[in-house]
């Protein structure tokens, strides 16, 4: 077989490096302040929600 190097490569590949990334990308995302909740405003935990005046958590 002249593939068989291949597992040695992906499997850490795709087990690690491509989580890392994916999680590295989406902390950004979210630290940046660009993830919105459904109604389309920016959401704090503890803040009030103005429909039901209860904690968001």
């Amino acid at each position: 077989m002249t593939a068989s190097f291949l597992p040695t490569i992906l499997v850490p590949t795709v087990g690690l490096v491509f989580p890392a990334i994916a999680m590295a990308a989406l902390f950004l995302y979210i630290e940046r302040g660009q993830a919105t909740t459904p109604s389309g405003s920016s959401s704090t935990f503890g803040q009030i929600s103005e429909d039901s005046q209860t904690d968001v958590v």
